[in-house]
C-alpha cells in the first residue's frame, strides 16, 4: 500500500528512496497516521529507529514536527525516549516544543530522565533556561 511506502523508507532508513518516494508522490504521505501502530506517522518511525537523514528529508518536505500519536506523543518524546540529542536538536531547528506534555503531562525531558538519557535531560533543561531569560 502506497500510503504505508513512507514509512517504510523512513523506519528503514533508506533517505534516498524517501527522497524519491516524496518527488513521485509529493507530501501527500508525510503526516499520514499508521494506525496499527499507534498512529505513528513516518516522522516518528524514522526518529525511533534513530534515521537522522531520514527525519532532515521528512521536515524538510513538509513533516509536522509537533505531530502526535496516541497518547499524544510527539516526535520529540520519541526523541527523546532513545535519547537522541541530534534528532532534538533537529527538532528545534524546525520549531518543535520540546517542552510539550504528551496525554499523561510528561514532557520529553521527562521521558529522557526516565530513560537515563542524562545528556538529553542536561541539553532540555539548557533550553528552558535560555527560554527564561
Amino acid at each position: 500500500m502506497t500510503e504505508f511506502l513512507c514509512h517504510e523508507l523512513a523506519a528503514n532508513g533508506d533517505s534516498l528512496q524517501l527522497e524519491a518516494f516524496l518527488k513521485t508522490y509529493g507530501n501527500k504521505f508525510i503526516n499520514f497516521p499508521d494506525s496499527d501502530f499507534s498512529g505513528r506517522a513516518p516522522l516518528h518511525w524514522a526518529i525511533i529507529q534513530g534515521r537522522y537523514k531520514c527525519c532532515k528529508v521528512l521536515l524538510e518536505n513538509g513533516a509536522n514536527p509537533m505531530l502526535r500519536m496516541q497518547e499524544g506523543w510527539s516526535p520529540a518524546h520519541c526523541a527523546a525516549e532513545i535519547g537522541n540529542i541530534e534528532i532534538l536538536k533537529l527538532l528545534e531547528s524546525y520549531s518543535a516544543d520540546l517542552d510539550c506534555n504528551d496525554d499523561f503531562g510528561a514532557t520529553p525531558r521527562r521521558i529522557a530522565e526516565i530513560h537515563g538519557h542524562w545528556e538529553c535531560v542536561k541539553y532540555l533543561d539548557s533550553l528552558t533556561k535560555k527560554a527564561d531569560k
